[in-house]
């Protein structure tokens, strides 16, 4: 096969803000770290049509540690409660490019295959963040990344906002009534990132089902612009629950309904129907013009505002929705499966009674 030689290391640092305080639970962002660090040599990335995979470690070189915190101190990110994880990869060996696909990326050289390189490497860290705020929910807050390119032994640094942001999950799923919460689990890293890979066309549009667009909507909520507003968070999440949960109808009260029937069949019963039509009443008022807004509270940092935010209709709407719509991702991907169809089948039983003396 035709190919392309690529000889350079590719790195990705990224920061992991890791919160303030030791937590036994697994999927606390510290143990989340930790965790990733163990998989090092076993997450695929695939490129052209091989598999590579990363080196996985902490940044903690000093020199370095100090350029990557003055960055990130001026993006929010606290010294104290971070941590760089660098994912190192060795392009050492010939890549193989099929003559159709580097006419179809107009690939003409090396220099134009590195760039493309790096720009997949970028997109496929995006979906990898929020891959691990699905297996982990709430786990990965990351701002960006850096990546680190080393031609001729000289390193050339990228820096790239990241839009991914656990913190927001994190926000809408504390609190949540344990029973509310019981269908969120944390899902094996590896198995989830499968299929992710396994699904890449389902990621970029390329094939649409309502599991597609569910995933769509989710990643909608890892972003900056849903952090503080529970009203884009609330209508992120009710457009993903009735991607996955509801055929076309003009009924308000028949889709609400639908979301909880087939909820009930996806998770055994354990769905509380009247918390969910609330849920759609709240959203339907908003909508409509018949609910207050949180927006316009700035100061999200106050202590008042931000328990007046907590113990807003709005954001309570928008924490079950977002429950839901977590929970039913976990079981389509811990199952395996890319798309979902609920069959309505009515059975007619004919009976003959006789009258009785």
């Amino acid at each position: 096969y035709p190919g392309v030689n690529v000889n350079k290391n590719i790195s990705i640092i990224i920061p992991f803000y890791y919160g303030y305080s030791n937590n036994d639970d697994p999927s606390y962002p510290v143990h989340v770290i930790g965790e990733i660090c163990s998989l090092s040599g076993k997450i695929p990335f695939v490129f052209g049509e091989e598999n590579f995979f990363p080196q996985i470690d902490l940044v903690t070189r000093k020199d370095m540690l100090k350029n990557l915190h003055q960055y990130f101190h001026h993006n929010s990110i606290d010294e104290e409660y971070s941590a760089f994880i660098r994912f190192n990869f060795s392009f050492k060996k010939r890549i193989v490019v099929l003559e159709e696909k580097k006419k179809a990326l107009k690939i003409g050289d090396n220099l134009a295959y590195s760039n493309h390189l790096i720009g997949t490497l970028a997109d496929l860290f995006t979906l990898f963040l929020l891959m691990m705020n699905i297996a982990r929910p709430g786990g990965v807050y990351a701002g960006g990344w850096f990546i680190t390119v080393n031609r001729k032994q000289k390193n050339e640094w990228y820096h790239r906002l990241n839009k991914v942001n656990g913190a927001n999950v994190d926000w809408l799923l504390w609190g949540v009534n344990s029973n509310e919460n019981s269908n969120i689990k944390d899902l094996d890293i590896l198995q989830t990132w499968r299929w992710f890979i396994k699904n890449i066309p389902l990621m970029y549009g390329k094939i649409q089902t309502p599991v597609s667009r569910a995933l769509h909507v989710y990643s909608k909520l890892l972003e900056k612009s849903s952090s503080t507003s529970e009203e884009l968070q609330l209508l992120w999440s009710m457009i993903g629950l009735e991607a996955v949960f509801t055929d076309e109808s003009i009924n308000e009260e028949s889709l609400s309904s639908q979301i909880v029937s087939k909820s009930k069949l996806l998770f055994d019963d354990m769905v509380n129907s009247k918390k969910i039509k609330n849920m759609y009443k709240i959203r339907s008022k908003f909508i409509h013009g018949k609910l207050n807004s949180t927006i316009l509270i700035e100061d999200v940092f106050e202590e008042e505002k931000i328990m007046d935010r907590y113990n807003f209709p709005i954001a309570d709407a928008a924490k079950l929705a977002t429950t839901l719509l977590l929970s039913a991702l976990q079981h389509f991907i811990s199952n395996g499966w890319n798309d979902i169809k609920f069959d309505r089948k009515i059975f007619l039983e004919g009976k003959i009674t006789t009258e009785q003396n």
